[in-house]
Order: C-alpha cells, then structure tokens, then sequence
C-alpha cells in the first residue's frame, strides 16, 4: 500500500511539473507574441510615419514646381488679336486675308503638308500678300499616349519669345520623327532650335524658357481659343475661316490638300476669292 501510494505520488508530481512547464511554456509563448505585435506595430508606425513623410515631401515639391512655373509664366510676343494663334509675319499689316494653319507637332498629315505647301506658304507669307498664323494644338498626345505636343508647342513658344517661331515649326516637321515616337528633350532643346538659327545667348534664354515650362499657360489657353474654330482634324488651312480652292493642273477648282504642288499663283487666286 506504501508502495502504490508512493507511486501515485511520484505520478501526481510529473503532472503538476508537466502542467508547471506547460503553464510556463505558455506565458513564455505570449510574452514572445506581445513584443512581436509591438514591434510590429511600432514597425507599421514607422512605415506609415515613412510613406507620410515621402507623400507630404512629394506634394510639396509638387506645389513648389507649380509656384515656380505659375511665377515664370511668360506670353509669346506675336499671340493673334484673340489669342488663338502665333502670327509669323507680324509686320503686315492693312487690309491682307489671313491664312490659318491648325497643328499638330506630332501630326504626320500636317509634316506632309509642309513638305508640299511650305514653300508656297512662307512666300505669300514674306511678300505680305496673307497674314500667317499657325493655330497649335496638342491633341495627340492622347491619342499617342504621350507628352509630345505640348513639350514641342511650348518649346514653339519660346522659339517666338527668340523671334524664330516659323524657322522653328519648318525645322520641326522637316526632322520630325516617325509617329508615335516622340519628340526627346535633346530635340527641343539643342537640334530644333539649333536648326531655327538659335544660337548664343538666345538659345540659353530659349532653354531656359522650355525647362522652366515658361509657356506652359499660354499653350493651354491659345490652344482652348483655337479649338473654337478647329473643325477637328489636321492639317487645317483657312483664309478668312474658309477652305482655301486651289486650281489643280487641269484648272479645276479643288480641295487645297488635293494639289500637291501648287504654284503660288493658284494659292494668291483662290485667297483673292475668299476675301
């Protein structure tokens, strides 16, 4: 009976030692798993705090880029009355019809335009007999998915502020690159202007201009007044808010962009029609 009691008692001690080790395994278990969740929330505190920080830093830097550009905001010299549009020959003036080009610098219709008219164009243009303005727009930068033609109209605006707009806009469309590739920075800073006899300290200040998105405002609202009379597409020429018609090689009147290669003789009769 000793015996028996003796082992009931050794029996009864393993289990209170077991259920003593299991109580302490146990606390040990959660004291671990209660510095694990502080140190992990002290962890996403930081992170949070971190990602805070980064948020704050980037939206501030982001209203001061905002404030330098609304700051160094300029106008280019030669706007139209109405603001609408940049005239190349500002010089004429009186009773002369004024021919309207709608652009897109990215446009491959409208590169091809001036590869036909160009010529034609820039002579009415210096001879005074048509005031020359070129309506700018932008809108294929969403249809391309990119920011090209509002990099490459504000570069344009600076080339005005140079006093070299139309140099500029030939220089562009006779080195603009396949569609959908883009315009790249080194283009609009160095090769176009460059081509448009930017040079010196009028390149520096054209530069200047284009980092600092000087133009960036004056292209939004030329480009707003200008789609009041855009019927869409482009390129567009108008004389007087009128298609021009220009007599093709059988001395028919037609379409402007059906004749590809004018004489400037036909573009001087079909403006002396409309106006």
């Amino acid at each position: 009976m000793s015996k028996n009691t003796s082992s009931a008692r050794a029996d009864q001690t393993r289990r209170e030692q077991l259920r003593a080790q299991q109580l302490a395994d146990a606390k040990r278990a959660r004291t671990r798993m209660r510095i694990l969740y502080a140190v992990a929330g002290f962890v996403l505190i930081a992170i949070v705090a971190t990602v805070g920080v980064v948020i704050y830093n980037d939206r501030q830097n982001k209203r001061d880029i905002a404030a330098r550009e609304a700051a160094s905001q300029v106008k280019p010299p030669h706007l139209n009355a109405d603001g609408s549009g940049i005239v190349v020959n500002p010089q004429v003036t009186g009773d002369v019809p004024t021919l309207s080009v709608y652009l897109d610098f990215q446009c491959p219709a409208c590169k091809s335009a001036n590869d036909y008219f160009g010529a034609t164009v820039n002579k009415l243009a210096a001879d005074g007999k048509v005031k020359l303005e070129y309506r700018v727009l932008t809108f294929l930068d969403t249809n391309l998915r990119n920011d090209s033609s509002e990099r490459a109209a504000r570069a344009s605006f600076c080339a005005d502020i140079a006093g070299s707009f139309g140099a500029f806009h030939d220089a562009v469309y006779a080195n603009q690159p396949a569609e959908g590739t883009g315009f790249t920075d080194e283009q609009l800073r160095v090769t176009y202007p460059t081509a448009a006899g930017i040079t010196g300290a009028k390149l520096t200040a054209y530069q200047k201009c284009y980092d600092d998105k000087a133009t960036a405002q004056a292209v939004r609202d030329e480009e707003s007044k200008a789609r009041t009379t855009w019927e869409g597409s482009t390129p567009q020429y108008s004389v007087n808010g009128k298609s021009p018609k220009v007599k093709n090689e059988k001395g028919e009147d037609t379409d402007w962009w059906r004749v590809l290669e004018p004489t400037e003789q036909s573009w001087v009769e079909a403006i002396d029609k409309i106006k």
